[in-house]
Protein backbone atom coordinates (compact mmCIF):
# COMPACT_ATOMS: atom_id res chain seq x y z
CA UNK A 1 0.00 0.00 0.00
CA UNK A 2 1.17 3.41 -0.91
CA UNK A 3 1.23 6.53 1.63
CA UNK A 4 -0.63 9.43 -0.15
CA UNK A 5 1.90 11.91 -1.22
CA UNK A 6 -0.24 14.60 -0.87
CA UNK A 7 0.17 16.19 3.22
CA UNK A 8 -1.89 19.01 4.38
CA UNK A 9 -1.48 21.30 7.61
CA UNK A 10 -2.95 20.30 10.36
CA UNK A 11 -4.43 23.97 11.09
CA UNK A 12 -6.32 22.57 8.08
CA UNK A 13 -7.37 19.57 8.98
CA UNK A 14 -8.54 20.50 11.78
CA UNK A 15 -10.77 23.68 10.20
CA UNK A 16 -12.45 20.74 8.06
CA UNK A 17 -13.68 18.64 10.66
CA UNK A 18 -14.66 21.39 12.41
CA UNK A 19 -17.06 22.68 9.22
CA UNK A 20 -17.81 18.87 8.52
CA UNK A 21 -19.11 18.65 12.40
CA UNK A 22 -20.80 21.93 11.84
CA UNK A 23 -19.09 23.25 14.95
CA UNK A 24 -19.11 27.10 14.92
CA UNK A 25 -15.39 27.11 16.56
CA UNK A 26 -12.69 25.46 18.47
CA UNK A 27 -13.57 27.27 21.66
CA UNK A 28 -16.99 26.18 21.43
CA UNK A 29 -15.84 22.53 21.43
CA UNK A 30 -13.52 22.30 23.57
CA UNK A 31 -15.50 24.59 26.63
CA UNK A 32 -18.28 22.92 25.94
CA UNK A 33 -17.95 20.39 28.97
CA UNK A 34 -16.51 23.59 31.17
CA UNK A 35 -19.79 25.76 30.64
CA UNK A 36 -21.74 22.17 31.28
CA UNK A 37 -19.48 21.76 34.69
CA UNK A 38 -20.32 25.80 35.35
CA UNK A 39 -24.17 25.53 34.73
CA UNK A 40 -25.16 22.04 36.38
CA UNK A 41 -22.41 21.61 39.00
CA UNK A 42 -19.76 19.15 40.13
CA UNK A 43 -22.17 16.55 41.12
CA UNK A 44 -23.68 16.57 37.79
CA UNK A 45 -20.40 17.03 36.14
CA UNK A 46 -19.06 14.04 37.63
CA UNK A 47 -22.08 11.74 36.45
CA UNK A 48 -21.91 13.32 32.90
CA UNK A 49 -19.58 11.11 30.18
CA UNK A 50 -19.73 13.41 27.32
CA UNK A 51 -21.48 16.46 26.11
CA UNK A 52 -21.49 18.18 22.24
CA UNK A 53 -23.49 20.51 20.66
CA UNK A 54 -24.86 19.91 16.86
CA UNK A 55 -27.53 21.41 14.68
CA UNK A 56 -28.09 23.60 17.99
CA UNK A 57 -28.82 20.49 19.86
CA UNK A 58 -27.16 20.16 22.91
CA UNK A 59 -26.73 16.37 23.47
CA UNK A 60 -25.69 15.23 27.04
CA UNK A 61 -24.09 11.43 27.89
CA UNK A 62 -25.56 10.79 31.53
CA UNK A 63 -23.96 7.84 33.55
CA UNK A 64 -26.75 7.48 36.43
CA UNK A 65 -30.20 6.79 35.01
CA UNK A 66 -32.03 8.64 38.08
CA UNK A 67 -30.13 11.74 37.24
CA UNK A 68 -31.17 11.77 33.44
CA UNK A 69 -34.56 11.78 34.07
CA UNK A 70 -34.45 14.28 36.72
CA UNK A 71 -32.53 16.19 34.24
CA UNK A 72 -35.20 15.47 31.52
CA UNK A 73 -38.10 16.97 33.87
CA UNK A 74 -35.66 20.34 34.54
CA UNK A 75 -34.71 20.56 30.44
CA UNK A 76 -36.81 24.01 29.78
CA UNK A 77 -35.26 25.61 33.20
CA UNK A 78 -31.50 24.46 32.21
CA UNK A 79 -32.07 25.41 28.55
CA UNK A 80 -33.11 28.91 30.23
CA UNK A 81 -28.99 28.88 32.25
CA UNK A 82 -27.56 27.74 28.49
CA UNK A 83 -29.09 31.30 27.02
CA UNK A 84 -26.99 33.56 28.93
CA UNK A 85 -24.02 31.90 27.12
CA UNK A 86 -24.89 33.06 23.79
CA UNK A 87 -24.25 29.09 22.24
CA UNK A 88 -27.68 29.13 20.24
CA UNK A 89 -28.90 26.13 22.03
CA UNK A 90 -32.31 25.61 20.93
CA UNK A 91 -33.06 22.01 22.42
CA UNK A 92 -31.19 19.38 24.85
CA UNK A 93 -31.45 15.65 24.59
CA UNK A 94 -30.18 13.21 27.73
CA UNK A 95 -28.84 9.78 26.76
Amino acid sequence: MKRNSKSEKIGELVYQFFQKNNLKSKEKAVNLMEVWGDVMGKHVLLETKQVYLKNNTLSVYIINSALKQDLNFSKSDILEKFNSYNLGISKISFY
